[in-house]
């Protein structure tokens, strides 16, 4: 969807390395498991929230707390977005580019998600992934953190205990197949990687949403800048958010 000009909405962006981050510091401090009853805010809230800053971001590329295996063919970023906008804000993978220092080399998000409908069989070692509800069983208990986040419409049948957006959900259908051709030759992405990712979908005003994001593997370690180009429900696109990323 191609959008005539950028909404000047104020965005911070804030950007740490903790690549020495013990793991227990990272699961506790920034990869939550979903509250049920802290899902909402109420009208007041959700006022005094969007008076405080609109839009919120921290990139992180902490050291991965999972199976260290899939840092050979991906560079995983933990991120968190906190909308205290007054408007519902779109979460899509092509929102997202790294830009590596110093060749400037771009790499977009990966997907890691359903792509299709269609079942065509379990993921197998050495092909590419299958993306699709029926390849990986539904995530019951998702290693990402929200309130008042809604996963995007298709990925209802995957996280069947997250609210999922029921209106109109705007995005490039072409570009999950285009870029899960990077997973081919290789058996990720992984349901590890599934369950802590940030899924596509709508963060509501007054709301949050923080996971990890995988890009293409480069080199040296995590250094450069993650541009967040984000758009809200009504098709106003926000001033792009340049967030530097630095290796200490």
């Amino acid at each position: 969807m191609e959008l005539p000009s950028r909404h000047p909405v104020l965005v911070t962006a804030i950007a740490t390395f903790m690549i020495s981050v013990p793991l227990m510091s990272c699961r506790d401090a920034a990869v939550v498991k979903p509250i049920p009853d802290y899902a909402q805010l109420g009208p007041v809230e959700k006022e005094v929230a969007s008076d405080i800053s609109p839009v919120r971001i921290v990139a992180r590329p902490e050291s991965w707390p999972g199976a260290k295996a899939i840092q050979f063919k991906t560079t995983p970023v933990h991120l968190k977005i906190d909308n205290r906008s007054k408007t519902a804000l779109l979460i899509r993978y092509s929102d997202f580019k790294v830009r590596a220092a110093p060749t400037g080399n771009e790499f977009s998000a990966l997907p890691v998600f359903p792509i299709e409908a269609k079942d065509r069989g379990p993921v197998v070692p050495g092909t590419l992934p299958m993306l699709t509800p029926v390849a990986y069983p539904p995530i019951v208990d998702p290693e990402f953190g929200f309130r008042d986040f809604h996963v995007a419409p298709y990925l209802k049948p995957l996280y069947p205990t997250v609210p999922a957006h029921e209106g109109p959900f705007p995005h490039d259908e072409s570009y999950n197949p285009r870029h899960s051709i990077y997973w081919q030759g290789s058996d990720l992405p992984s349901l590890e990687m599934m369950r802590r990712a940030l899924p596509e979908g709508v963060l509501n005003p007054g709301g949050w949403v923080a996971g990890w994001l995988y890009f293409q593997k480069f080199e040296p370690l995590p250094a450069g800048t993650l541009i967040v180009s984000l758009t809200d429900t009504s098709g106003r696109a926000l001033t792009p958010a340049r967030v530097p990323i630095q290796a200490h």
